[in-house]
């Protein structure tokens, strides 16, 4: 994975290992989640409810850009209206080429 934890606060060595296996736990989670649920959509604020309640929306944003950027999840042109009133794209599971060619058989 990508470097997870943007060190925009200047935190110390011991701090920042503790944060980045933080992060690392989130997007754990997230990618979990989202194998748990194929082929479904979810907006950053539907994963937050889900499986990171205590994370700030900016955590779990985060968390799906780097796993989009992994290759884990795809952001899809869905997009639903949210809290305060805006839109918010959604993502879903990205299909691995084992599973295309799983599907045709």
């Amino acid at each position: 994975m990508t470097d997870t934890f943007y060190n925009t606060i200047s935190a110390s060595k011991p701090d920042l290992e503790f944060y980045r296996r933080q992060v690392e736990r989130q997007e754990d989670t997230v990618v979990a989640f989202f194998q748990a649920h194929p082929g479904r959509f979810y907006t950053p604020f539907e994963i937050q409810q889900a499986v990171l309640p205590q994370a700030p929306i900016t955590s779990v944003r985060r968390a799906l850009t780097n796993l989009t950027n992994d290759g884990w999840l795809e952001k899809v042109d869905q997009m639903v209206r949210e809290r305060f009133g805006k839109p918010n794209h959604c993502w879903t599971l990205k299909r691995r080429p084992i599973q295309e060619q799983m599907r045709l058989f």
